[in-house]
């Protein structure tokens, strides 16, 4: 993925209409990013769905 991104934004990797099977998750996650950008990358699940969020980073 490439432009800009924003701390607390929420995108969507994967959609699994009939749900995950046996909710599954990856075993592994490698996320490359430019450091000093004020979010930190965090995958998360739903029922149908994984996500990366960008958490934002608080503090100095």
């Amino acid at each position: 993925m490439t432009g800009t991104f924003t701390c607390g934004t929420t995108y969507t990797l994967l959609h699994a209409a009939g749900g995950r099977v046996n909710d599954s998750k990856f075993s592994s996650v490698s996320i490359n990013f430019p450091t000093g950008q004020g979010f930190t990358p965090v995958i998360t699940y739903d029922t149908n769905h994984v996500y990366l969020n960008l958490a934002c980073n608080t503090g100095p």
